[in-house]
């Protein structure tokens, strides 16, 4: 897991945050088992705080944390990419925002086949836009909007 941690490290400093969103920065994170919990500098044993992957307090800041229960078989990619995810929230929290999911308008949401290949659309065009620079990331972008603007009308 300490491997782990330090090879997410190195990631994260790869991103741009402030690009991400104005602001925005990254932040101290955990990654845990059932057993342990490891931060930048130290292990300690695994307590009920760590549930779930979310952000969290700790010692008096706001860090994010995600569970991983084997470390071999981690895409460790798509963990520096659920961290910065989570390092958002922490984002959020620190700045004093509190627009969070509404889970009763998640019980609302459209359940068909049209409303799925719609939102894999939007994924896939969002993914090819992160790869892209200039004019084509600002088409893949509209596009991406264009399928959100489709998909709101549905809810």
């Amino acid at each position: 897991m300490r491997q782990l941690y330090e090879k997410l490290e190195c990631l994260l400093q790869l991103v741009p945050f402030e690009d991400i969103s104005p602001g925005f920065g990254r932040c101290d994170f955990a990654i845990y088992n059932s057993a342990h919990v490891f931060l930048a500098d130290c292990v300690i044993p695994w307590d009920n705080r760590f549930v779930g992957n979310t952000a969290l307090e700790f010692e008096g800041d706001y860090i994010a944390i995600y569970q991983v229960e084997n470390p071999r078989e981690t895409d460790i990619e798509l963990l520096a990419a659920n961290l910065v995810h989570e390092m958002f929230h922490v984002y959020q929290m620190r700045s004093g925002q509190n627009r969070w999911p509404d889970d009763f308008l998640l019980l609302a949401y459209p359940d068909d086949i049209e409303n799925y290949r719609l939102k894999y659309a939007e994924n896939q065009l969002l993914a090819a836009a992160y790869h892209e620079t200039g004019l084509r990331k600002n088409q893949l972008l509209a596009a991406f909007c264009g399928i959100r603007r489709q998909r709101a009308k549905q809810v």
